[in-house]
């Protein structure tokens, strides 16, 4: 459904006012009938239809693509005054995220930052695409408010939206430096494995117990590589807990997460050519002492 949706607009990139321009509720209401039922989007359909449609979808999700639990904490994120720590402590946070949510958020923000290159003449550069799905990615469009508090956070779940659009190859991509950290927990288990079958204990095992023993080393090397992944970005997502309570932003927001111990084991891993500045060198460091 979605990839059906970005495969048609992709053909529109130039469309003015891609996201922008409403389109017809009927129209949207009798395509998305029709997709459900598994037809395809017609030549002729109508590009602000199809974007309605789209839109709808992230708005009538169970629950945000950016799980309410880490939306307190992205938000402060984007509340850091340095650009490069803001930007690299958005997209460790988002590694935390459900695979599934994890990468439909990458699909379609790589998407939107296809959408943003076009905007010489679509008029929808990354900033005016934030602000147009901000609510439908974020599920506040409900919230009618005008407090200062919801204006405020408003203001910078447009700022995460358009940060994302921006650094959307980026997501889901998690840094050598803490790959590195992963590879050297497992060379750590593994040398213990390898002491564990020095000649002289094989020779003092019976037949039984060599059995039992190499059943407990595969379990031993797997429970090495999978700790190493959590406690990896476990310790990663304390630190920049750390960080985010030493700036002070945002202390009004409720439902903040107190700690990383116990999030979903991220399955998306990959290594990024991105090279960290030396404040996020040092920063991550000291979690090497």
């Amino acid at each position: 459904f979605v990839k059906e949706c970005v495969e048609f607009l992709s053909q529109h990139l130039h469309e003015e006012g891609l996201f922008r321009k409403s389109g017809s509720h009927s129209r949207q209401k009798d395509l998305q009938n029709r997709l459900s039922k598994g037809e395809s989007i017609a030549t002729d359909c109508q590009v602000a239809d199809v974007a309605g449609v789209l839109k709808r979808f992230f708005r009538d999700l169970p629950e945000p693509i950016i799980h309410p639990r880490y939306q307190a904490w992205i938000l402060k994120c984007v509340s850091i005054d340095d650009e490069i720590l803001q930007e690299w402590t958005t997209l460790i946070l988002l590694c935390l995220l459900p695979t599934k949510s994890l990468q439909l958020l990458r699909f379609i923000m790589l998407f939107l930052s296809n959408v943003a290159s076009h905007s010489e003449s679509n008029r929808m550069d990354a900033k005016n695409l934030a602000l147009v799905l901000t609510p439908t990615i974020f599920g506040g469009e409900g919230n009618l408010g005008k407090t200062v508090q919801i204006e405020r956070q408003i203001k910078l779940q447009t700022l995460v939206i358009e940060t994302l659009i921006n650094n959307a190859k980026d997501i889901g991509v998690v840094p050598d430096y803490i790959l590195d950290r992963m590879v050297k927990t497992k060379t750590r288990s593994n040398e213990a494995l390898d002491n564990l079958t020095s000649e002289d204990e094989l020779e003092k095992s019976s037949d039984d117990n060599l059995e039992n023993n190499f059943r407990n080393k595969r379990k031993k090397r797997r429970s090495g590589t999978f700790h190493g992944i959590v406690n990896g970005l476990g310790q990663v997502g304390q630190k920049v807990g750390e960080l985010l309570k030493s700036s002070g932003s945002l202390d009004n927001l409720d439902k903040t997460p107190e700690n990383f111990e116990n999030v979903e084991t991220p399955r998306t891993l990959r290594s990024s050519k991105r090279k960290a500045s030396d404040d996020i060198g040092s920063f991550f460091s000291a979690t090497k002492r």
